[in-house]
């Protein structure tokens, strides 16, 4: 069976490019189409893949993808130009830049894996909110309004629609008026998990305002309590600018130094404000870390409350600053956190992945 797995992008080592990895994991002969590469981190693709990967121009620009955002209407063109005609099933990652779009023989099965529908297009928060500022919104509605007829059309191409999170279903029985299949993305569950209490609270994501962390370092800075923020981005300097002593930041740093933080982590706080799924949680449960998380979106389905950690319900310093406290006074078990990360672990999503596929494949021949 010919089969292509087709993404958004691949442009920081974050959720979306890790479920692209074990996509290949699973096909790992399957060709590869991405639009825009970061070079810097392409490597992390050629060595698992023995496809042929297919990008474009784009990604040949230095430092291109650091704007990638500004591509999203062109993309349009570029995925329904795509000649797919050898393809006998065709796997999509789609989210903000919505590779659902692409056009595939009736002969051909094309499922989608649904990170979430394009947040910019709907009232979720996004980093795109000043576009709904009265006069931008006068000039840009002719384009929102093409865009968001595009993304309903993108809703109705594959044959089978899959969500990853009960959250993000919710979203695309809204956005599409179709129902989808429930496959949480894969986490890599380790052997090795904490077995001390930790020094420091973590932070660890990609540093844009929907990722919260401007309210951890508030909270933490407040509090006089040590917080390590692992990750990077374009809120990095204005996050450093309200940081106390108490706050250190890592950057981008390898896997190894990483464990090492977390094996030093008291509790990882997550303030992702209607986070899609939040695979950072899970990972950091799989080691033994318990999480206090603020109570939206699909964070709400990686914590078994006061189990695996704790939520705070308002997205300010005060409704945090309560759940710290309270959260010092408890005791969380580090192998119920890691026994529950097994649930969403790459064994399970690799058996759910093959077995949706097994079925099309019967149903097609």
């Amino acid at each position: 069976m010919k089969l292509a797995i087709i993404t958004d992008g691949f442009l920081h080592v974050g959720g979306a490019e890790k479920v692209l990895l074990e996509l290949i994991k699973i096909y790992p002969k399957a060709d590869l189409y991405i639009p825009i590469i970061n070079n810097n981190i392409k490597s992390e693709i050629t060595k698992s893949t023995k496809g042929k990967i297919h990008t474009t121009l784009i990604s040949k620009i230095p430092y291109f993808y650091e704007h990638a955002s500004l591509l999203k209407p062109l993309l349009i063109f570029y995925w329904e130009r795509l000649n797919l005609t050898k393809y006998q099933l065709v796997i999509t990652l789609s989210h903000s830049f919505n590779s659902k779009l692409v056009n595939t023989p009736s002969s051909t099965i094309h499922i989608s894996y649904v990170l979430t529908p394009p947040r910019y297009l709907s009232e979720h928060y996004n980093e795109t909110l000043f576009l709904k500022k009265p006069v931008i919104k006068f000039f840009t509605n002719p384009l929102i309004w093409w865009l968001k007829n595009n993304d309903i059309r993108s809703g109705e191409k594959p044959n089978l629609l899959i969500s990853i999170s009960k959250t993000i279903q919710k979203r695309v029985f809204k956005t599409y008026n179709r129902k989808s299949l429930l496959i949480y993305p894969p986490i890599s569950i380790p052997q090795k998990i904490k077995t001390k209490s930790g020094q420091h609270y973590l932070c660890f994501s990609r540093l844009v305002k929907q990722k919260g962390t401007k309210l951890a370092i508030e909270t933490c800075t407040k509090l006089n309590l040590p917080l390590v923020v692992v990750g990077t981005g374009p809120e990095l300097e204005n996050l450093k600018r309200i940081a106390g002593q108490t706050i250190t930041f890592t950057g981008f740093i390898n896997q190894k130094k990483l464990e090492t933080i977390f094996m030093n982590t008291k509790a990882m706080i997550n303030c992702a404000i209607e986070e899609d799924f939040g695979m950072v949680t899970i990972e950091a449960a799989a080691r033994g870390i318990p999480i206090i998380g603020f109570r939206s979106g699909g964070i709400e389905e990686t914590i078994l409350e006061n189990k695996t950690g704790i939520f705070f319900d308002k997205h300010t310093v005060k409704s945090l600053s309560i759940a710290i406290n309270k959260f010092e006074t408890m005791t969380f078990d580090a192998i119920d956190c890691h026994n529950f990360a097994k649930e969403f672990s790459t064994n399970v999503f690799r058996k759910k992945i093959k077995t949706v596929v097994h079925h099309y494949n019967l149903n097609k021949s």
